[in-house]
């Protein structure tokens, strides 16, 4: 079975395989950026022993940290349904190909 035979199962599924992606890039931004923040937080707040800063930014690596998660899980639920529905699909074509073996 050629791939092209595949694009017909995927096709159902196109705008959450997109969504998925688009949500998987912007959680591997907001990953990026935490090692980002914490050279901010010593190099502006450590440092020079300002707590206003260390708090700031922990809050924004917080919120970041949160951000994250939840775009995770919104990738791994949408995943999961397009894995899920071209499995079934992909099954369901099969049975329907060489019929009831009963």
């Amino acid at each position: 079975m050629g791939i092209r035979k595949f694009y017909a199962f995927i096709e159902p599924y196109r705008s959450y395989s997109f969504l998925a992606m688009f949500l998987l890039i912007s959680t591997i931004f907001f990953d990026l950026t935490i090692p980002r923040i914490i050279q901010e937080i010593i190099d502006q707040g450590v440092i020079p022993r300002n707590s206003s800063v260390v708090l700031r930014y922990t809050l924004l690596m917080l919120g970041f940290t949160v951000i994250s998660a939840l775009l995770t899980i919104g990738n791994t639920f949408l995943s999961v349904r397009v894995a899920q529905g071209f499995g079934a699909d992909i099954r369901s074509s099969i049975y329907k190909k060489i019929g009831c073996v009963c």
